[in-house]
């Protein structure tokens, strides 16, 4: 057990935790009352997990599954929906028809508590990406160097302006969709689901040296190990995130008629994304393929020196 192990499972835990009070806090500041105090109910998870994480693990991290992260999801996601259904409800009861609101429009929903539910709810909204990205900064390394978690930091950050953005699309300026309740909740439910792909940790794939020699470079661990990374790491993204998103960005443009630069520039993005992504797991698979086959020549050609030698050493014997 390192102690600097313990220490940033900690940190990061503590974290996820003060975000989930801010959350809950944010809720009851909307409503006013004692019923959103029941939503601190999710921090039992994430208590029992750090308990479980320092006492079994000694602070390291679990396998290809965080749960840290699956916890925190499951305490911050249902404040979330709260703030998201309280701000379609006040949209859709002022009889503004969805329209974009003006400067008189929002000094006449303060008092209605309008500007506090959005404010609460873009703090909660923002800053879940980036507790996210920050706390896996903080999580121990494991078996990744620094380059490697530099590489995966920089991966989640470009995620999340994905994921931002999609979000984005449902905001004051779309009023074609601002107060379609089905729209609102199933494009809530995909930006949902796409957080989940951060409880699945992928770690760089590390390139397998072979100049050490034939039996380094074969006994070098499970071939198909890179193979079963990388398709983890695409089955995660093209599933929870570029499939969902192009759907739903597809639907915005045919169905809504909505046509905003960036709606069809991530639309694109997300189109390239799934090539590149299947393109990677090509190239990988033939790699592996390939380094088999060039380790099989290796050992035949071993044994055939080591017959020959073998029957050399019996001649002059």
């Amino acid at each position: 057990m390192r102690f600097t192990d313990l220490v940033r499972a900690i940190s990061a835990r503590a974290m996820f935790a003060s975000h989930g009070v801010l959350a809950v806090w944010s809720v009851h500041m909307v409503f006013n009352g004692l019923w959103p105090f029941y939503l601190m109910a999710g921090a039992a998870p994430l208590l029992l997990e750090t308990l479980l994480c320092i006492t079994l693990n000694g602070g390291r991290e679990w396998g290809r599954f965080c749960p840290g992260v699956a916890c925190y999801l499951i305490w911050v996601l249902p404040t979330l929906w709260t703030l998201e259904q309280v701000a379609l409800y006040e949209r859709m009861s002022k009889g503004h028809n969805c329209s974009l609101f003006t400067h008189e429009d929002i000094k006449e929903l303060t008092a209605n508590q309008w500007v506090e539910t959005s404010f609460a709810l873009e703090t909660t909204r923002q800053i879940i990406l980036l507790v996210i990205i920050i706390s896996r900064w903080l999580m121990p390394r494991g078996h990744m160097t620094h380059d490697q978690l530099s590489q995966l930091l920089l991966a989640y950050t470009g995620v999340a302006a994905d994921i931002t953005d999609f979000r984005a699309a449902l905001r004051l300026r779309l009023s074609q969709v601002r107060c379609d309740e089905v729209l609102n909740n199933a494009m809530l439910a995909l930006w949902s689901l796409s957080l989940l792909q951060f409880t699945v940790r992928i770690t760089p794939s590390a390139t397998i040296s072979h100049q050490t020699g034939l039996l380094s470079g074969y006994l070098g661990g499970d071939p198909n190990r890179e193979f079963q990374n990388e398709l983890i790491a695409a089955v995660s993204s093209i599933a929870m995130q570029d499939c969902p998103f192009l759907v739903a960005r597809t639907t915005l443009m045919v169905v809504y008629n909505i046509y905003q630069p960036s709606i069809i520039f991530f639309m694109f993005k997300n189109v390239v994304g799934i090539i590149i992504m299947v393109y990677r797991l090509t190239i990988v698979n033939k790699g592996i393929f390939r380094r088999e086959e060039r380790k099989i020549e290796q050992l035949l050609l071993a044994r055939d020196l080591i017959i020959s030698h073998h029957y050399r050493f019996r001649s002059f014997a």
